[in-house]
């Protein structure tokens, strides 16, 4: 009984934001997908919304949450959402409270599967952006895909300020973590707390024998 209780009183924030919910699915989804309510929203704010939403794979039942407050330290501002461009979903996705997301309309968003962003983040989309398969995201990060201002100190000369940024599989951005317009983080690869990163990073493989995995956990165990 007390598991029950418990789960009804942690799905009332839900229960309230329900007719938001409800009313978002059906106006932008297709009916057979809309009928699944595969969209959840917790406190939604809505700014220009005349793009459109996609949801490519299997639909299921709360896939995808937006606005979900699951953490003590930020208020439960929920979801606020601007799309003129696209967004599409590529199967479960979770952005915490107190997020933005505008996509402009020239703009693309795909977020792929498992997709985990925590509270306080940005997601900005005047061109291109994807964000693969197993991507974690950190308090406070950023993502864009445009400079916004587009000047060059040096010479004066006006660049195109924007280009693709796309995350690669399983990467985890840390906390408060900025990345700039036209970068390409290769797949497996973790950004450190507070990180700018505005080029294209490469990926470094190291060959490693048994024996050096070894020692290394044993550093990590004992220092």
């Amino acid at each position: 009984m007390k598991k029950v209780l418990s789960k009804i009183w942690a799905n009332l924030p839900w229960l309230f934001y329900l007719p938001w919910t409800i009313v978002f699915n059906f106006k932008h989804l297709p009916f057979k997908q809309a009928c699944k309510f595969p969209i959840w929203l917790y406190n939604p704010h809505f700014g220009k919304f005349s793009g459109k939403v996609v949801i490519s794979g299997n639909v299921k039942f709360g896939m995808i949450r937006l606005g979900e407050k699951r953490v003590f330290v930020y208020p439960g501002r929920g979801i606020s959402i601007e799309n003129r461009g696209v967004i599409e979903f590529c199967g479960r996705c979770i952005i915490e409270s107190d997020s933005y997301i505008s996509v402009s309309s020239t703009g693309y968003l795909k977020i792929g599967d498992n997709f985990v962003s925590h509270a306080a983040c940005t997601l900005i989309s005047h061109y291109k952006m994807i964000l693969e398969d197993d991507v974690l995201v950190g308090w406070e990060s950023k993502i864009m895909d445009t400079d916004f201002h587009r000047i060059s100190v040096e010479n004066g000369e006006r660049p195109k300020g924007y280009g693709e940024v796309r995350i690669g599989k399983g990467c985890w951005l840390g906390f408060g973590v900025i990345v700039m317009a036209g970068v390409l983080i290769p797949p497996f690869c973790v950004v450190s707390a507070k990180s700018v990163v505005k080029k294209a990073c490469k990926h470094v493989h190291q060959k490693r024998s048994w024996l050096d995995f070894l020692q290394s956990l044993l550093n990590r165990v004992y220092g």
